[in-house]
């Protein structure tokens, strides 16, 4: 009976740590220094902020109606919202429980850099800044498309 209650307890102790804010404390035991987590909402608000950013690119580049200047300075800054979004979840652990973003967030920030430096150049090249809406769906494409 002891044992019965025991392990209760220590499973509704495990249940309670996950569901609260010392998860992350719980995490630094149970996971190596190599690994990273991702917390469901810190992947989810960055992978929101970039959205709306690219969104707002790919209507941009969409118009004609904007003076050139204005255009090129809206779109350097839509470019660096979503490098700071993406960055945010940049780790040096090659490690974790999101390893599709692992694996791709360095040659995203990469593209994200071309498309900026090629944004800021005189004239302005808005070729790799539209690519970036591709490069979204190489991670998040139907599984039937990639």
């Amino acid at each position: 009976m002891r044992r019965v209650l025991a392990g209760s307890l220590l499973a509704l102790a495990a249940v309670a740590a996950c569901n609260s804010d010392q998860a992350a404390t719980v995490r630094n035991f149970t996971y190596a220094r190599e690994f990273r987590y991702y917390d469901e909402q810190e992947v989810r608000g960055a992978m929101q902020r970039m959205s709306v950013a690219v969104r707002q690119l790919d209507a941009l580049l969409k118009t004609d109606g904007a003076p050139p200047e204005t255009q090129q300075q809206e779109v350097v800054r839509l470019l660096t919202e979503v490098d700071a979004a993406a960055r945010a979840l940049r780790s040096p652990q090659r490690a974790s429980n999101h390893p599709r973003l692992t694996e791709n967030l360095d040659a995203f920030l990469a593209e994200v850099e071309l498309a900026r430096a090629s944004a800021q150049r005189t004239p302005p090249n808005y070729y790799a800044a539209g690519s970036i809406t591709g490069s979204c769906l190489h991670c998040h494409a139907p599984a039937s498309a990639r």
